[in-house]
């Protein structure tokens, strides 16, 4: 990486860091202040306070989660005078204590100091029976809600009988009893206490204050949502184009599985489990749970990411190199580090966005950004496991490399990324209660993140983002009075500033990884390997291309024209020229599944079995039955041919034709005024048995006129997709057929690739593509120099084709 690179680097994360000095004591606190409780803190004080109303919860197995009373926050913020107005604190914890061997439960909600917000035993108080009178029993829970306020609440009625159990009321003032109001709520039963609660209630005008400042907020959260929900499905579906194609970078789906399969088991069993015992016992449920895990971590983390790099690779391969090197194992490559190191010292500046805006705008404060994490079992690997939320991942990894690739004016390209970054930045708003502050926030988030994506990587982008994330989450820990919490801020500040440190010295002395790497499926290879893998792919092509018909053959009234283009070195599409047993000229396109090397080595296999299955042989069905028998001895059950054979008969002029699974012939008749495609039954060479194969196959037989053209060809047309993912499609390539009907075998030929090259604008072929023109001469027919739009139609290809269209 260049020095101005470093430097701009180094002198955003100074900046970031005289921001983080200077401004957290000059606004507003961090939303955690007075906050005491984490995991462990509040499980004690659950099972204390339940064995308090009768019920020993010591061995009892805990799920805890924690979040945030939005409407409690609001009051807390802007109303609060005293101790009366915090009965309720905006953040709480639920800690759910469930019986071994037993339905019963006991939920408890904590307030952030501790103080108990709701009791509520469940399923059955089982056999035990309580001495204590039931008054004595509500006033307990009335002390342990409300603590020094218990005196200012009344009895609204008196104590009413609810089926076998009585019902306690009690209201109290706040300090502006015109805005709220409390009430406390206990069930007394046999058993005891059954459930308790206290609950705020807020005058019309707080509720209305409360709708009217987030409806904007609200509507910007939905659109964003909507619109990340479509494109996370267009990247599902495009990801399943990929895959099928074999241009999905698959280490990243291995990430993808990584992270799932560790977001499980972090957040999602050891939160819920508790201990060591569960995970003895849970047997299968733990098993589904983590496929569950590693599904949904594939598919919705990694498809994002790997769909943009397979759509993007060719386009903007700079921007993919670091990643593509991290996910492939290479993390001590240089420019790994570079990106690494780079993507920690903007992360700075990200985290300091938040506090110059809150400093400009006082009247907003902070937003709830990381509650949920607050009673994690481990909270410094939180923001690991994903490390980056899916909708930042969709945007960096996805649309804004997509954007950058397929829009060519360089203004709107750079409008629609910070547009869409913009959107997803105010999908998880770090600030709340002032719009301005919300939408500056997410503006200069947005402008970082675009900005070191086009002057750096994705890599970069993505690590901004994360780093920026973690230090906030760090800053809200350690604003809490929570040592546990406080401890995990340290541990968070240890583990990013050791992975930056590392960063820098791989940087610094890491090793130099081959500069091509866009190929999906290759490794980290030195440079000479890859050059010497080059030069046999080189001469595999050439080899290849020697196997093809040099010369079309001579057939009295016919014209032929043929020409294969690999997508990649080598391919595994081939057409050939056969002389059956009876004198005629037959003619044969087949496309082996799959691309690359090994397709190639398969249609080598192929040409010689399709050389030995017409031997001595007239008939295209039994020439076709014997290919398949063959194929079936020979190759791997995973692999197939599909292929269509034409036989001319010179003295008729008729056409015979099979096809084994191919893509229809298009057959264009001028005279007759119809362009159509011929699609007889057939299945694939190599698929079923012999016996099947025979009986699926149809013979069909096209009478041609003078004038007439019949054009066979490979998937790798009609399949072929441009940059707004349209498919060539068959109706097209009709369309072109009729359009150079006039032209001879050969003015056809190119006409279909100038089209099919004017279609992708670009873009390259995904697929090899053959094209096997067929055309009954007239007297005067028109070549392709003479035809009028001649001009139009690109440069003559040599028969064997050439790698790009056109």
């Amino acid at each position: 990486m260049s020095r101005g690179r470093w430097l701009c680097a180094a002198g955003a994360a100074a900046a970031g860091l005289i921001a983080l000095q200077l401004l957290p004591a000059r606004v507003d606190p961090l939303p955690p202040q007075g906050y005491r409780m984490d995991r462990e803190s509040a499980i004690q004080r659950a099972r204390a306070v339940s064995l308090k109303f009768g019920v020993d919860a010591t061995h009892w197995r805990p799920l805890v989660e924690s979040d945030l009373d939005a409407g409690v926050a609001d009051w807390s913020r802007t109303y609060a005078r005293d101790d009366s107005d915090r009965l309720k604190t905006p953040f709480f914890v639920t800690v759910l204590l469930t019986a071994p061997a037993s339905e019963r439960k006991v939920r408890i909600v904590l307030g952030a100091t501790g103080g108990l917000q709701s009791y509520a035993e469940e399923n059955g108080a089982g056999s035990r029976k309580s001495s204590r009178d039931a008054a004595t029993v509500a006033a307990d829970a009335l002390a342990e809600m409300t603590g020094k306020q218990a005196p200012s609440f009344r009895p609204t009625t008196t104590a009413a009988r609810a089926r076998d159990a009585l019902d306690f009321v009690w209201e109290a003032p706040s300090s502006r009893p015109e805005l709220n109001t409390w009430t406390a709520r206990a069930s007394v039963g046999p058993e005891g206490l059954r459930s308790c609660s206290i609950d705020a209630n807020f005058a019309a005008r707080i509720r209305e204050e409360r709708v009217s400042s987030r409806a904007a907020l609200t509507l910007l959260d939905a659109v964003g949502a909507a619109i990340f929900l479509i494109l996370f499905s267009v990247a599902l579906i495009l990801s399943v184009f990929a895959w099928i194609r074999r241009r999905l970078y698959r280490p990243l789906l291995f990430a993808g599985a990584f992270i799932g399969a560790a977001s499980f088991i972090l957040d999602v069993y050891f939160g819920s489990a508790g201990d060591a015992q569960a995970i003895r016992t849970a047997g299968s449920q733990m098993a589904a749970g983590l496929l569950l895990g590693v599904l949904i971590g594939t598919i919705a983390w990694a498809c994002p990411a790997a769909v943009g790099e397979a759509w993007t690779r060719t386009v903007i391969p700079c921007a993919w190199k670091s990643l593509v090197a991290a996910s492939s194992g290479a993390l001590r490559a240089r420019i790994v580090g570079s990106s690494a190191a780079s993507g920690f010292l903007f992360g700075i500046l990200g985290a300091a966005v938040p506090f110059v805006v809150l400093f400009l705008f006082p009247a907003a404060s902070w937003s709830s950004f990381a509650e949920a994490q607050l009673a994690s079992p481990w909270p410094a690997l939180e923001w690991l496991f994903p490390p980056v939320p899916l909708t930042p991942l969709a945007t960096v990894a996805f649309l804004i490399p997509l954007i950058s690739a397929k829009v060519r004016w360089l203004p709107v390209a750079v409008a629609l990324q910070f547009a869409v970054a913009w959107l997803a930045e105010l999908n998880s708003p770090w600030l709340e209660g002032n719009t301005s502050a919300v939408l500056l926030v997410a503006a200069a988030g947005a402008m970082l993140v675009v900005a070191v994506f086009r002057a750096y990587d994705v890599l970069t982008a993505l690590l901004v983002v994360s780093v920026s994330r973690a230090i906030l989450f760090s800053l809200w820990y350690a604003a809490t009075a929570s040592p546990a919490l406080r401890g995990s801020a340290g541990t968070m500040h240890v583990l990013l500033g050791a992975v930056f440190v590392a960063s820098l010295v791989i940087a610094w002395r890491g090793r130099e990884v081959a500069e091509d790497l866009r190929a999906p499926d290759s490794e980290l290879e030195p440079v000479s390997q890859r050059e010497r893998l080059k030069s046999e792919f080189s001469l595999a092509r050439e080899a290849q291309q020697r196997m093809l018909p040099a010369t079309a053959p001579s057939v009295p009234g016919m014209e032929i024209a043929a020409v294969c283009q690999p997508a990649r070195e080598v391919g595994g599409d081939l057409y050939d020229y056969l002389r059956l047993a009876d004198g005629r000229q037959a003619f044969i396109v087949a496309d082996v599944s799959g691309k690359g090397m090994p397709a190639a080595l398969y249609m080598t296999l192929t040409k010689g079995l399709l050389a030995a299955a017409s031997e001595e042989c007239d008939d295209l069905a039994e020439i076709a039955s014997r290919l398949n028998r063959h194929l079936r001895e020979a190759g791997r059950r995973r692999v197939f041919v599909t292929a269509a054979l034409a036989a001319a008969d010179p003295r008729s002029g008729a056409l015979e034709y099979v096809r084994a699974g191919h893509n229809p012939v298009v057959w264009c008749s001028p005279a007759r005024g119809f362009t159509r495609l011929v699609r007889p039954n057939g299945m694939g060479l190599g698929v079923g048995p012999p016996a099947l194969f025979a009986k699926t196959l149809e013979m069909e037989r096209i009478e041609m006129a003078e004038g007439d053209s019949v054009v066979l060809y490979s998937d790798g047309v009609t399949e072929a997709m441009n940059a707004a993912l349209e498919l060539y499609g068959e109706e097209r390539l009709e369309r072109a057929v009729a359009a150079a009907a006039a032209l001879d075998a050969h003015g056809i030929r190119q006409a279909i690739l100038a089209d099919l090259k004017g279609f992708l604008a670009g873009e390259p072929p995904q697929d090899d593509v053959t094209v096997l023109v067929l055309k009954a001469a007239r007297a005067g027919a028109v070549s392709e120099r003479e035809h009028a739009g001649a001009a139009t139609l690109g440069k003559t290809q040599p028969l064997t084709g050439d790698p790009t269209l056109g």
